[in-house]
Parts: structure tokens; sequence; C-alpha cells
């Protein structure tokens, strides 16, 4: 499985260069000596061996971490810039993506690759969960997250039910009939996070809810706000029977014109993608399948040049420039890693 995961991400001869993966515990898409990679996490081997409560990982055979990604930012603990970066199931973890990968794209070198496996939360114990929105990522980033807010706890303790992946596929899996199951676990839920509340104990959670195409609405407005430095290199959408996608980054400067047409190419494989209600998606005839397609981008590019009007109208205002010591502060202190 690692060794597909790879290939789609990076080609059949890997990754070149030096570079990180971030959260690979006991099963690592990159090998030493085959890739020259560094292992990153949030705590030292023996920490993670010790803190591991999954009965699925074998705490023997988790890697011995080379960078501990704490308390300094991850340039700051690498002490250099890296070719590429991989994270298998991590960035859903992280509290503060925006923070997360401003800070991977600190420690890329320009036009280094992030590569990214990400959980479809259709075929997933996220399936009754709604995808994640903008406002969520503003908050946890202003906000400075450091470890999983009450609220995205609270989500998953009380949502996150068992699904069979090749159910939902089939059309089969109806989320009204898990009701009595949701309104069971409510007091489990409040529980939890009234502890939580109490403490300072870290809970690990699923963070972030997407679906290929909700992945891409966020880019694009995290893009039009210039918080999304990365170019989407490509991008393959979830396969027929399968539970997540694949996507490649390449670092970029926030702002960068390529980001914006970047996603709407994306968007373009989503077109013909398998779905769970039907493995493939008519075709229109050609001339018109042009035509729409020419309507479409048309009025695409025409909402891209309105946000980004607005978006460059607030940057110039009083406020915004009164405020920029303020946000600049608050960058400073949200730059903390992410759980993976």
């Amino acid at each position: 499985m690692h060794d597909l995961r790879r290939e789609r991400l990076f080609g059949p001869e890997g990754p070149a260069g030096t570079g990180l993966e971030i959260g690979a515990l006991a099963s690592p898409m990159l090998v030493r000596p085959a890739a020259d990679v560094l292992y990153v996490d949030y705590a030292p081997t023996e920490v993670l061996r010790a803190n591991q409560f999954d009965p699925s990982v074998r705490t023997d055979k988790i890697v011995e971490v080379d960078v501990v990604w704490g308390e300094v930012p991850l340039r700051k603990a690498v002490g250099r810039t890296v070719d590429f970066v991989a994270a298998c199931h991590v960035i859903e973890h992280v509290p503060d993506i925006v923070g997360w990968l401003n800070e991977l794209r600190e420690v890329l070198k320009p036009g280094g690759t992030l590569g990214l496996v990400i959980p479809d939360k259709r075929f997933t114990f996220d399936a009754l969960r709604r995808e994640s929105t903008l406002a969520e990522a503003v908050e946890a980033y202003l906000l400075g997250y450091r470890r999983p807010s009450l609220r995205q706890v609270f989500d998953v303790a009380s949502l996150g039910v068992g699904v069979d992946g090749g159910q939902v596929w089939r059309g089969a899996f109806a989320p009204s009939e898990r009701r009595g199951e949701v309104l069971s676990r409510l007091a489990h839920a409040m529980a939890l996070v009234r502890r939580l509340h109490e403490t300072s104990q870290y809970r690990d959670a699923h963070c972030w809810v997407f679906t290929p195409s909700s992945f891409l609405t966020l880019v694009e407005e995290l893009a039009i706000l210039d918080l999304f430095p990365f170019v989407i290199d490509d991008f393959q959408p979830t396969e027929p029977n399968g539970a997540e996608f694949y996507v490649r980054l390449i670092a970029a400067d926030a702002g960068d014109s390529r980001i914006l047409d970047a996603v709407m190419a994306a968007r373009a494989s989503l077109a013909t993608a398998a779905t769970p209600d039907s493995r493939t998606v008519p075709i229109p005839e050609a001339d018109a399948s042009e035509e729409e397609a020419e309507a479409g981008g048309a009025q695409a590019r025409a909402e891209i040049e309105r946000l980004r009007g607005e978006a460059a109208a607030i940057r110039a205002s009083t406020s915004w420039k009164l405020t920029a010591p303020l946000r600049a502060a608050v960058t400073r202190l949200s730059r903390r890693p992410g759980r993976s």
C-alpha cells in the first residue's frame, strides 16, 4: 500500500533530493536508504511508543524520529531547507491547517514538493460529519490552535461512526439510520470535552474533514486570502472502492497567479471521476461540452477576478494597514506544529 502511495505522489523513482516524512509512525511511505529522508513527529520515538493506543500500530516498528517538531518552528527544528515533504493521513489531524501548511512551505526550497495522502470523509468514520469550512480554518489560524479545539473533539466524538466504505460506494449507506447511534454518543462526547476543558490533556482528533471537492474549495478560498503558498501539481481523486485521494503540491509564493489556475485544472479532474452514486459521469456531446466548458471557464475566471479585487481592496484599506502589526504577531504565535 505504501509503495502505491509513494509512486502516486512522487512517481516510480520516488522523490529526488533530501526531504522529510511527517508522522510516519510504523508505516513510512519513504524508507532509507532508498530515500534520503528524515522522520519528523511531535515527540521522540520512546514517547510515541509509550503514548500509542492504537492496537493496529506495532510499537516496535515505529521509526526512529530524527526531528521533533515541538515548541519551535519546523524550519528551525530541521535546521535547513529540504527538497520534499511527505505526509500520509496527517493533514486532517493538525489543529491549525493554515499554520501547518505555511511551516511546511518555510522548510521547502522554492519549487520543492509536498505530497499529501488525504482520507475522503465519505468512506471513513467521518462520514456523518460536514466538510470543514474556510471560517473554521481562519479561526484556527488567527487563534493559533496548538491542540484540537473542544468543538473539533466534540464533533468527532459525537458523529464519528463505523462505516463500511464498500457499502457507501454501492449506495447502500443510509445516514438517517445511524441517528440513534449518534444520540447515544452525545453524553460521552460532552463528558469528554468537559474533562479536556478542565485539563491540559492533548486529545487527538480528525480536526479537518474533506472530500476531494471540498478540499479544492478550501484551497481556492485560502488562495484568495494569500494563505496557500502552493501550486497543485497533481490531483488524483478518490478511486472507486477507495477511501483516500492524493495531492502533490509545489512550493510557491502566496498570491502566485498559478495557484488559482491549478485549482481550476484540478476541478476538471473531478468531472469524470467516479462517485458513490455512479461509476462514471456521462460525458456530453463534444460540441456541447466545448461550449459549456468555455462558458463555465469564463464565469469562473470572472468570479476569481472579482474575489481578487475584493481581497486587494481589503489589503489596501486603512484598517488592514493599521492591524498589520497585530496580524504579524498572531502569525508568529500561530506557527506551531500540528499533531500527526
